[in-house]
């Protein structure tokens, strides 16, 4: 049995991410699968090393603000799927104090939602 270790509440939320090697100018896209306050989980088409980073803009809803954050591969995975064979986790590690709470607001919305128990414990 895996024991829970996310420091952050997350939600499934599938959304197009732009995305590029840090210091590169050439962009890719992807699908976000879920995100929290901490990182995201995307969907890829090509393997990324562990520890590589990677500059994300994003929106979580069509008219909102652009959210720009760097993170880092923490882990990844191969999958049977001939869109995303790989999927990866990624922790935020320089993300701006707004748009991180513009994350966790829009987490803890669509928790209250889903679970009010739930939203209620994201906010302590």
């Amino acid at each position: 049995m895996m024991i829970e270790q996310r420091k952050h509440p997350r939600i499934n939320k599938s959304m197009i991410i732009r995305f590029r090697l840090l210091g590169s100018h050439l962009g890719m896209s992807s699908r976000c699968e879920d995100i929290s306050e901490g990182g995201m989980r995307l969907s890829i088409l090509q393997r990324l090393d562990l520890g590589m980073s990677l500059t994300l803009d994003f929106k979580l809803e069509e008219t909102a603000e652009p959210i720009t954050a760097k993170a880092k591969v923490v882990w990844q995975n191969d999958r049977d799927n001939a869109y995303y064979p790989f999927v990866v986790g990624l922790k935020f590690f320089k993300i701006s104090p707004a748009d991180s709470k513009k994350i966790h607001d829009y987490v803890t919305t669509m928790l209250c939602r889903e679970n009010p128990a739930d939203a209620a414990r994201s906010n302590n």
